[in-house]
């Protein structure tokens, strides 16, 4: 006889049994095409269920990150003339020097960084089945710290439960290590405040439509100190602008919001979809639409497949400029940056994974993957894994 399962079922089967505790342990190898980013991480994370109400959850990561990063450099070296002090006292960014060469957009080599991090999170029920979570996390590197806390709230509406409202939120308190106009280094702080509301609603045996909106909010110190820009100053007063290497210069706060819809469907007891979509729009000039599909078939009962599609484009900031342009140099004031990520692009991203159950216990997961940007950017990753459940 076939097994016929709907998402309904499902949901009221998850409230009413005992999960399965799991440990699991997974491996990314991310790499960006032109010899950029290299991207070595390791994540152990583990599921316990003392019961039917509580679930905790525990993670813990080591990555290796490696590679170069584009930015504009010096074509020769760069000068520093007597009154770089009085520029910088007027130049909305740090300038770093002058170059008579000019400038070129070069692949900047990155030490290789060793980032560590932890999680913490813990789910509670109450008699209804409402759900609260709560969690923690932590992440560091050289230049960059990383502290989070997030809560949400899960609430049925109905004893049917076929419908539920979320309210979640998080806070992190980030610190960045930057450089100065003389390359020397100091710490600045970043705050990132997001609030989300959602609801979700069962419409059939076999379909669920979830639909959420959210706000964030940053504030501090926002710029990629990676980054340089190119700015105009007339540093000889003789009337004639040269052309100085400084940092990027982003503002210090970012206000956002959009949407999601999102829409699951069971097809058949062996075929799935998870279809969404993403707005979102921000005080800097920029909005992106994201298109999310996703498939997932049961080929036998050990074997599970899945294809992510998605699709991405965003505008470009209010102070960005295209390095290729003919004309990338910024005012000495004001914000500035040449980062393509600031800039207007489109992306598409092909994922491809199985999982496969070798015994009761023991589940194996591998996916592949591929990004393209419309800038002539790329990367490939190869991710694999191994769940161990009892």
């Amino acid at each position: 006889m076939k097994k016929i399962t709907s998402l309904s079922l499902l949901a009221a089967a998850a409230s009413m049994a005992v999960a399965e505790d799991k440990i699991s342990l997974q491996n990314l190898q991310y790499e960006e095409s032109d010899q950029r980013i290299k991207v070595d991480d390791w994540v152990l994370s583990a599921e316990l269920n003392p019961d039917v109400d509580n679930q905790i959850t525990v993670n813990a990561g080591l990555d290796t990150i490696s590679g170069a990063s584009p930015a504009w450099q010096p074509r020769v070296a760069l000068e520093r003339p007597d009154n770089l002090a009085d520029v910088n006292a007027v130049a909305a960014s740090p300038v770093y020097g002058y170059d008579p060469a000019g400038y070129d957009v070069v692949n900047v080599p990155v030490p290789d960084e060793h980032r560590r991090s932890f999680g913490l999170g813990w789910l509670t029920r109450d008699k209804q089945r409402n759900e609260l979570f709560v969690g923690a996390d932590y992440s560091s590197e050289p230049d960059y710290i990383s502290r989070a806390v997030s809560a949400s709230y899960l609430w049925f509406t109905d004893a049917s439960k076929n419908t539920s409202l979320t309210i979640g939120s998080s806070l992190q308190s980030n610190r960045s290590l930057v450089f100065n106009e003389f390359f020397d280094t100091h710490w600045e702080d970043l705050t990132a405040f997001n609030l989300e509301l959602g609801i979700s609603q069962v419409v059939s045996p076999r379909s669920v439509l979830s639909a959420n909106v959210f706000a964030l909010r940053d504030s501090g110190y926002l710029t990629n100190h990676y980054q340089t820009i190119l700015r105009l100053a007339d540093i000889n007063d003789d009337g004639v602008f040269e052309t100085l290497l400084a940092a990027e210069h982003r503002p210090d706060l970012r206000r956002a919001a959009g949407t999601s819809l999102k829409w699951m469907m069971q097809w058949q007891s062996y075929y799935a979809t998870h279809t969404g979509y993403r707005f979102y729009y921000d005080d800097w000039g920029i909005q992106s639409h994201t298109l999310d599909f996703k498939q997932y078939l049961t080929v036998m009962d050990e074997l599970t497949l899945s294809l992510v599609w998605r699709y991405y484009d965003q505008t470009e900031a209010d102070f960005y400029k295209d390095p290729d342009s003919q004309r990338p140099e910024f005012a000495l004031g004001g914000f500035g940056s040449s980062d393509h990520r600031m800039g207007e692009f489109s992306a598409q991203t092909f994922e491809l994974g199985a999982a496969y159950d070798v015994t009761q216990g023991i589940t194996l997961n591998a996916q592949v993957g591929d990004y393209d940007h419309s800038t002539d950017f790329s990367a490939s990753w190869v991710a694999v894994g191994i769940t161990f459940k009892r």
